[in-house]
């Protein structure tokens, strides 16, 4: 369900709560496309999941993301547009979330990442990081498991009882898809 998403600069835990919530039902999106055999779709729901996670997470550590930069124009950046999560600076952003300790965040910014060239390009072999469908639905489902074990651990202070309603229901709905 889509949800009110006001500017982090008006209520940063609204916006937090809000992206979190985004995660859970992108990634419940994924899950049902990936019961259909939409495969592609399903990867770009899963990506659109993880930019939602990245952007909860620089809010989530934005202070000690700014510690972490020295020029004026890097910490500009990221106080003003880092939370978008340009699809091009997935990468350095979860670099920086790496160094601030969020081992994994690599990991699953680099499996999104191909995921959404999947999403764009199929398995054209000039293209697609991967050979087979099969592949594909594999690491998407590698994917939300990663998704589902660390964003508890990463944004859960911000839980409301929707929010553990919600992430209830998906990971009974991944562990039904798994079972099949």
């Amino acid at each position: 369900m889509e949800r009110e998403l006001l500017s982090p600069k008006i209520d940063v835990k609204s916006y937090i709560r809000a992206r979190v919530m985004e995660v859970i039902d992108e990634l419940s999106l994924s899950i049902m496309m990936l019961e259909t055999g939409a495969t592609r779709n399903a990867a770009g729901k899963a990506f659109v999941a993880v930019k939602a996670l990245i952007s909860a997470m620089v809010l989530i550590n934005l202070d000690r993301l700014l510690a972490l930069k020295r020029g004026k124009e890097e910490k500009k950046w990221y106080e003003k547009k880092a939370y978008t999560v340009p699809t091009k600076s997935i990468k350095g952003i979860s670099l920086d979330l790496f160094e601030l300790g969020y081992r994994e965040i690599g990991a699953i910014a680099d499996k999104a990442l191909n995921l959404h060239d999947y999403q764009y390009n199929g398995l054209d072999p000039d293209f697609s990081p991967y050979k087979k469908r099969e592949e594909a639905v594999r690491d998407t489902v590698v994917l939300i498991d990663a998704v589902v074990e660390k964003l508890p651990q990463w944004t859960g202070s911000y839980w409301d009882e929707e929010i553990k309603r919600n992430f209830e229901h998906l990971t009974k709905r991944l562990e039904d898809f798994k079972k099949r």
